[in-house]
């Protein structure tokens, strides 16, 4: 199996890599990646030895994370930031580098890319999730729509994280009929929200309220636009959906919205496994 990139086609992959019967690639639009990191249950060994996989301050990271499925979602990430770049470059796991922006973003160092290339991951709640395209900056977040513990109310919660909306947002957020519904649309939002920070680089140091968000198709709530400080910013397009009952999950993207599945992985060993 060959891979496409801008007309060209790629070297075979090297089948020790990973068995990709079941994996779409799409030359123009990226690829949507999922690991449901719930559902993976490693013995002490098999942890290590998928750790091993990753770079040593990368190691570092996920040994701190104090609870296993964080520990989990972050080294699921890393697998499959890993796992793309070696496919895409044809390069094994032991030449490829990663390191961080200013900002803390995810980059591919080596090998060296002549393509407009980037990718992000997003993990919360069950799931893991990776976007990648060769067309401009790209963001991904994903969401559990569980709501907080220790709360006195729905409305004092919306209270606390009143900085983060605009009046309009908050107007789509409190005007659906039951708290379940607002708390999932507030999700939908910080998605949103979280997914276009992402793709700009900026983390913490963008004001959430610049970036007002609406939906291009209102009844459907599958794409929006942004409006930062009152203005449109057409460069960029967005998506959001249910990646199952209890996560939403959005992209922030410079070319057109990627419209097929998310292909889901297993691990097995230290290998990953689409899912048909």
């Amino acid at each position: 199996k060959r891979l496409v990139l801008n007309g060209q086609i790629s070297k075979p992959f090297q089948r020790e890599m990973v068995d990709i019967n079941y994996v779409s690639f799409m030359s123009k639009y990226g690829s949507k990646w999922a690991i449901k990191a719930s559902e993976w249950n490693p013995g002490q060994q098999e942890f290590e030895n998928c750790l091993s996989q990753v770079q040593a301050e990368e190691q570092e990271r996920i040994k701190k994370f104090r609870f296993e499925i964080d520990r989990k979602r972050a080294l699921c990430g890393r697998l499959l930031i890993r796992r793309l770049i070696s496919l895409l470059h044809n390069v094994p796991n032991d030449k490829i580098k990663i390191g961080r922006t200013e900002y803390n973003k995810p980059e591919l160092v080596e090998p060296a890319s002549n393509q407009n290339f980037d990718f992000n991951i997003s993990h919360h709640g069950e799931w893991v999730v990776l976007v990648w395209s060769i067309q401009g900056s790209i963001g991904v977040d994903v969401m559990d729509y569980k709501m907080p513990q220790r709360i006195d109310s729905l409305e004092s919660y919306f209270d606390t994280m009143k900085s983060s909306f605009t009046s309009d947002e908050w107007t789509t957020i409190r005007k659906q009929s039951t708290d379940e519904n607002k708390f999932k649309e507030f999700c939908r939002h910080w998605s949103l929200k979280e997914s276009y920070i992402k793709a700009i680089g900026l983390g913490m140091h963008f004001k959430l309220q610049r970036a007002s968000f609406q939906y291009v198709d209102p009844e459907m709530h599958r794409n929006a636009k942004v409006l930062i400080d009152g203005t449109e910013d057409t460069k960029w397009r967005f998506s959001v959906e249910d990646l199952d009952e209890q996560h939403c999950v959005s992209i922030a993207t410079q070319m057109e919205i990627n419209k097929d599945k998310w292909q889901v992985f297993r691990i097995r060993g230290t290998a990953l496994m689409p899912i048909p």
